[in-house]
């Protein structure tokens, strides 16, 4: 799996801002570097998230729960997980109220990441 990196993330924050409104700005410049590394996240030399789907739930479910960013968490862990599946030769195809509606699930806390795993994997596709 291609690892989003640091710089990818603020300018695709930045775009979403610039296109549909908010403010621009990160708060916790550590914590969204922590998301960003956690699909890699190892426990006793074994690799916690096994596949493309638990690896993007991960970091999509940190991003959104972090708060790292003044505003747009919930729209960048969006974007990041559909940008590292495109990168992974996968098309994330969730209609847009059914992403509002599971963003905000995660925002809430009431979604763990094995859970935004299934429904990655039930919502993409391989192109044709």
């Amino acid at each position: 799996m291609s690892i989003m990196e640091y710089e990818q993330v603020l300018a695709i924050h930045d775009e979403i801002i610039r296109e549909s409104g908010g403010e621009y700005g990160v708060l916790f410049e550590s914590m969204l570097r922590n998301c960003l590394e956690k699909p890699l996240t190892e426990l006793f030399g074994h690799v916690i998230y096994q596949d493309i789907f638990e690896q993007v739930a991960a970091m999509m479910h940190c991003i959104i729960l972090s708060n790292a960013f003044v505003d747009g968490n919930k729209r960048t862990g969006l974007v990041v997980a559909k940008t590292l599946f495109e990168i992974n030769g996968l098309l994330l195809n969730p209609d847009t109220n059914e992403s509002i509606r599971y963003t905000l699930e995660i925002a809430q806390g009431n979604v763990e990441v094995m859970e935004v795993a299934d429904w990655l994997r039930n919502h993409s596709t391989q192109p044709s």
